[in-house]
């Protein structure tokens, strides 16, 4: 399965979901996809209850999809999960049937140290689920102050920066995606960049050569051409 071959309707998936009594029902049958890396980073919890964090793809038995933004753990009770390939990549697949419970309570508990496992999984670790577009990334922590009680995503011009920042040409992920993108175009492809890559984060060939990863860092320094001079190659070129 690929998320590219599926359609985003997002007012679809909304007439599929009623609230009743605190409790989300699935009127249509419902797929519902994360990645399997959300239960080695606690965004997706197996128990007694299955909960999963509120960023995750809904998807209907004819192909249409949206994804939700919800900064928060959802208790859920899937009919059937199943753990499958989506794009290459291991992920949860969790079945509801028609007219069944989704969601538990809606009445959520804010957790606001998710914010912290969501954030270093996007955008430290960089490993972004195939469901979200560029225009996505930009949101992801919208509601971090209603659902998680965070102040993070208050000001979400501190994000979209991020997001400016990392989204890379996929050809060439050292030059930024911004700088190719035209007016009004939506849903372009592009490669991410994590913070915590000294090939693609680091600025700077001594920035690049320090630190715990001295030996990728050095391949980069070689392999690329900076145009800039740090504060810290000055000193050191004195």
């Amino acid at each position: 399965m690929s998320f590219k071959t599926l359609k985003r309707d997002n007012a679809k998936l909304i007439s599929c979901i009623k609230t009743i009594d605190h409790k989300e029902v699935a009127l249509e049958d419902l797929f519902l996809y994360v990645p399997a890396r959300f239960k080695e980073v606690g965004l997706l919890v197996f128990g007694k209850q299955t909960k999963v964090y509120g960023s995750h793809a809904l998807v209907t038995m004819t192909g249409e999809y949206a994804v939700r933004n919800i900064n928060a753990l959802l208790p859920i009770s899937p009919k059937v999960t199943k753990r499958v390939k989506v794009d290459g990549i291991d992920y949860y697949q969790f079945y509801f049937p028609k007219n069944t419970v989704m969601t538990l309570n809606t009445v959520l508990v804010k957790e606001d140290t998710l914010i912290y496992f969501f954030m270093n999984e996007l955008f430290f670790v960089g490993k972004i689920p195939s469901y979200y577009t560029y225009e996505d990334m930009g949101k992801v922590l919208r509601t971090a102050k209603k659902h998680a009680g965070s102040e993070v995503g208050t000001n979400n011009k501190t994000i979209e920066l991020l997001v400016a920042y990392q989204a890379r040409q996929p050809n060439n992920p050292q030059l930024a995606l911004r700088h190719q993108l035209k007016p009004g175009q939506r849903d372009p492809s592009f490669y991410w960049a994590p913070l915590k890559s000294v090939q693609l984060s680091a600025k700077g060939t001594a920035n690049k050569m320090v630190g715990n990863y001295m030996y990728d860092g050095m391949i980069s320094a070689l392999a690329q051409k900076e145009n800039i001079v740090t504060p810290v190659e000055k000193i050191l070129r004195a």
